[in-house]
């Protein structure tokens, strides 16, 4: 079978090669693109987990924390801390051959204690020769790397201009604040020079395979076959969540024989965590060959990030890792010349185009059997990109395990791009002529809204006005089970006979209905005919809807034995109304924040296990009682303003079995004694009500709350608020 290259075949081609290669970060920087990628790399950590092995490893972790302050006996107990305790360590750490010590913390100011401090500690690093001490550029510029640096010394005491001393602990996060990359060197704009970062720095002395070429524009260097250019990022190939590399307490390393402890000043024997004769770390064989890497573990001091790659429990730190874990990573990395490389800019290109030639002719190749329906061709399109993308997703797994990233996401979008572009062009050529607009507001307004449409016909332009209006919302208790239990037949008919009622009842009370949508049913009142009492209209409307909601229930009880039930959500507020769409197509509706919350009040009925919510400007808004009982203040998501709802129960002088004025009377006590944090007062109130009524919902919610609140408190800020998770 020959496929001829007509428009059909051509256009979703062009489309979706021209707008991902657009869209994609090759020709231009793209946010949204960088993003998902960036997304993808986390995805890609976490899947694989960790690769530390004990064997390899070469880089051991001396944290300070304050378990090490606690320890120190005054005045020493303090930040920062004596430099001679840093020469106890440099001399401790020697003396069992360790390659490498890098010190991740600033030492910018003479010691605080004794100048002799200051002495002997560079006594030690200048005998050592294999010490690198952080040193920081103040930021100007992070996207381009242009780095500033205000003080002649890199906020390093100790440097006089010896680069070979110090490492640059500056770390640029990505946009979204994770650090994923690490830049090997940054240019120092007062002295026009590369200056190398800490990690670099701390593998110079160790493998002494960095030359001194640093004020040279480009360097790379060699390791493993790997090459590392000094003005590019590097991808971190992180080993594994925090706490992978161990991590020893400094002052495991100072508590010697020559040193006391606070506990050993305490108790008075001696414990010597370093040099002990059977314990002691100095004769475990730990530390030889390795590098040590010395910074703060404590969360208190701020040097700590979000990464990759996330602990297996995300208890404690999830993907929260400390500076100086982040510079162990890259050291072990660039030991093993292992860091991820991204494939070439070029193959992706490539593989844009393949997918959308391969694509398009696949999908209209396919479409070329008539055999099959329409849906059914377009169900196994859509299988065949499911199938295509899990492919391209696990080819670019394996080769992450292979230390390699490929970008898919603009392979990714010109699959479902070149799909889209096929289906709708497949579309449009089975379905012209078939879109009709015929007497639109005769389908959701009243008879009388279309004869003031057909008076004043201006209305009908486009355009819109800011009013205050009121909304509701309304829906099926669980209609998905109900759907799914009957003969579509049934449930086609017996959707007619439900929305013929509702609407008959929206249209008594000068309600606009807006739309069907499943099961839902969305009105207003007060546009596009002026109604003062929109507020009441629309509470008059939902109580009749629950009594119809009855009705249809029994009506309907041996064709779908299924109890019928609706939640209906109402709210009053300024939104925008009138005619929004094309020239040809429009619909008199309504939209903002208002709307989306009659929405919300909808939906979290289930919560309340109520059938009926209605704000309180709704409430407000009525000069006629009903009976109502306050729900909640609570916190809508995307909401920055709370907002009081209310049970609307009946209308004021309805007769019920159930003595609604007790429980709204015990429920208000309830709810006030609660917003003080009296929760015990507030669990009887809400008790008594559930001794007469033990279905009471609220009730029962506002119990299981206040016994969670007398076993976990809430904190000084806490005031009564809730937040509701729906969208």
């Amino acid at each position: 079978m020959t496929l001829k290259f007509n428009s059909k075949f051509l256009l979703p081609l062009v489309i979706g090669f021209l707008i991902t290669l657009f869209a994609s970060n090759i020709l231009i920087n793209n946010y949204f693109i960088l993003t998902l990628d960036n997304q993808l790399i986390d995805f890609h950590f976490n899947r694989r987990g960790s690769v530390f092995s004990d064997s390899s490893n070469k880089v051991i972790v001396i944290g300070i924390s304050n378990e090490t302050l606690k320890e120190l006996p005054p005045p020493y107990n303090k930040w920062p801390l004596a430099r001679n305790l840093f020469a106890k360590v440099l001399k401790n750490l020697n003396d069992v051959k360790v390659k490498v010590i890098g010190i991740d913390i600033l030492f910018n100011e003479p010691d605080r204690y004794d100048e002799k401090n200051d002495s002997l500690f560079l006594e030690e690093i200048k005998r050592f020769n294999n010490v690198v001490l952080a040193a920081k550029l103040n930021e100007l510029d992070e996207r381009f790397i242009t780095l500033k640096n205000e003080s002649k010394n890199y906020s390093n005491y100790f440097y006089s201009n010896d680069d070979e001393l110090i490492g640059f602990v500056n770390v640029i996060p990505d946009f979204d604040g994770v650090i994923r990359r690490y830049y090997p060197s940054y240019f120092d704009l007062n002295n026009q020079k590369n200056v190398a970062t800490f990690s670099f720095s701390v593998f110079d002395k160790y493998k002494k395979i960095i030359s001194k070429q640093a004020e040279e524009k480009q360097i790379s260097f060699s390791e493993k076959s790997t090459e590392f250019p000094l003005h590019d990022p590097i991808l971190i190939n992180y080993f594994g969540p925090p706490n992978t590399f161990p991590i020893i307490e400094l002052i495991d390393i100072i508590d010697d024989k020559d040193f006391k402890t606070v506990t050993e000043l305490e108790t008075g024997e001696e414990i010597n965590t370093w040099d002990d004769s059977l314990t002691g770390l100095k004769y475990s064989g730990l530390f030889q060959d390795k590098i040590i890497l010395m910074g703060s573990v404590e969360p208190e001091d701020k040097d700590i990030y979000p990464v990759s790659i996330s602990s297996d429990t995300k208890m404690e730190f999830g993907n929260l890792m400390y500076g100086v874990e982040i510079h162990a990573n890259v050291v072990q990395m660039l030991i093993e010349g292992n860091p991820i490389k991204k494939v070439s800019n070029w193959v992706v290109l490539i593989l844009i185009f393949f997918t959308a030639f391969f694509c398009t002719f696949l999908f209209e190749f396919h479409k070329k059997f008539k055999a099959i329906s329409l849906f059914a061709s377009e169900f196994f399109n859509l299988i065949l990109v499911v199938i295509f993308l899990f492919l391209i997703y696990e080819i670019s797994f394996r080769l992450f395990n292979s230390n390699y990233f490929l970008s898919i996401t603009s392979v990714s979008l010109t699959t479902i791009t070149v799909y889209l572009g096929s289906l709708v062009m497949h579309y449009l050529s089975e379905r012209k002529q078939k879109l009709m607009i015929k007497n639109m507001f005769g389908h959701y307004v009243s008879s009388k809204i279309v004869e003031d449409l057909i008076e004043n016909p201006q209305k009908l332009k486009l355009g819109g006005e800011r009013k205050e209006l009121s909304i509701l919302f309304s829906d099926i208790t669980n209609f998905t089970t109900l759907s799914e239990s009957i003969e579509p037949e049934i449930l086609v008919d017996f959707m007619n006979d439900y929305f013929d009622s509702m609407s008959e009842i929206i249209f008594r009370y000068n309600g606009t209905l807006d739309k069907f949508e499943g099961d839902a049913v969305m009105a207003f009142w007060g546009a596009p005919i002026e109604d003062p009492n929109h507020a009441l209209n629309a509470i008059n409307t939902a109580l009749e809807m629950r009594k119809e909601t009855y009705k249809i229930s029994e009506r309907w009880k041996e064709k779908l034995r299924f109890n019928i039930k609706t939640r209906i959500g109402i709210n009053t507020g300024e939104v925008i109304v009138g005619n929004m769409g094309s020239k040809r197509k429009f619909d008199f509706t309504v939209m903002g924040d208002s709307v989306n919350i009659s929405a919300r009040l909808e939906a979290i009925n289930k919560f309340y296990g109520t059938d009926i919510i209605i704000s309180e400007r709704t409430l407000k808004n009525i000069d006629e009682k009903f009976l109502t009982r306050e729900l909640d203040y609570l916190l809508v998501k995307g909401k920055s303003k709370p907002i009081k709802i209310f049970q609307l129960i009946s209308s004021a002088n309805e007769s019920s079995d159930i003595n609604w004025q007790y429980i709204s009377s015990e429920f208000e006590e309830g709810l006030h004694l609660y917003r003080q944090k009296e929760f015990n007062q507030a669990l009887k109130r809400f008790e008594n009500i559930l001794r007469l009524y033990p279905n009471d919902e609220p009730s029962k919610l506002y119990t299981k709350r206040c016994e969670e609140y007398i076993k976990n408190p809430p904190d000084e800020k806490w005031q009564g608020i809730s937040e509701v998770l729906i969208k």
